[in-house]
């Protein structure tokens, strides 16, 4: 907006005013109106701070110079100026005062229609949007940048134990399938080391134990025997395993779909343990 700068111009102006120009036989200027100068020379700078402030983004800095250039000129500018400083930092009722004065103002309204129209406009809103401010919980009027300004700060990321829950879901349902997918090749390689020493026994697959099993290949027949039912239970218990993180999954994956309905995805990191596994899982739900 060009409203920030022509205060300057209406200084110096006041300033010229206190030039002793003329005759050397003028007559020196009386003191109030040196005081009246002073302040105008006094708000004039501190104006001037405060825009410079603005233009680095201290709201704070920029608060303080405009409310020093207040109190040494009320004029509708700094009005303006101050009122802005006081919606970035929080001060609503105090904005809502000054930018109401700056409107209210004549001067404000003794320029080029176009301009004084496009600047109520801004004003008007920055008006509307502090009085909503006012009216909010407490907890909301704590973040005091303008959603018009561009110049809003991403609020702190809400607690979502959906996604920790969706994600334990997931550790858990991959640690599953790995000791599943273990315990079905460790029962694998029972059975392929019983056919192995299959072999070595007498007489050919498929004759009876008691021809292939007879004698000293007797120990080996139990041995066999007792690696089969290892493997079953091995086997059993790796899709067992393997079922449970099919279905651990899909509850996951259907809390992770519900839970993003409600709030932004987020990545979580899950500690996992299982047998022959151990670590952490970083997932993310989506």
């Amino acid at each position: 907006m060009p409203l920030h700068r022509s205060s300057v111009a209406l200084s110096i102006a006041l300033s010229a005013l206190a030039c002793p120009c003329g005759s050397a036989l003028a007559e020196p200027p009386a003191p109030e109106k040196d005081s009246a100068d002073k302040e105008v020379a006094v708000a004039r700078e501190a104006h001037v701070r405060g825009l410079d402030a603005r233009e680095r983004g201290d709201w704070g800095a920029a608060y303080s110079a405009f409310l020093e250039a207040w109190v040494h000129k009320r004029h509708w500018e700094i009005a303006v100026n101050l009122g802005e400083a006081e919606m970035r930092i929080g001060r609503y009722e105090a904005a809502v005062e000054h930018l109401s004065l700056a409107l209210n103002d004549p001067g404000f309204a003794r320029r080029s229609k176009t301009l004084v129209d496009s600047e109520r406009q801004q004003i008007s809103e920055w008006i509307a949007q502090a009085t909503s401010r006012m009216k909010r919980p407490e907890a909301a009027r704590s973040a005091p940048a303008l959603a018009s300004s561009g110049a809003d700060k991403a609020e702190p990321p809400l607690q979502r134990p959906w996604a920790w829950v969706a994600g334990g879901g997931a550790g858990l349902s991959l640690a599953n399938a790995v000791a599943g997918g273990v315990m079905s090749a460790m029962a694998q390689d029972k059975v392929n080391e019983v056919k192995v020493l299959s072999t070595t026994l007498p007489g050919r697959p498929g004759e009876p134990a008691s021809v292939r099993c007879a004698g000293d290949a007797a120990a080996t027949c139990v041995a066999n025997e007792e690696r089969l039912r290892t493997a079953d239970s091995l086997r059993s218990a790796g899709v067992g395993l393997l079922v449970t993180a099919g279905a651990v999954m899909v509850a996951s994956a259907v809390i992770a779909v519900v839970g993003w309905k409600r709030g932004k995805p987020a990545a979580v990191v899950v500690p996992t343990a299982g047998p022959g596994a151990a670590g952490v899982v970083v997932s993310a739900s989506w």
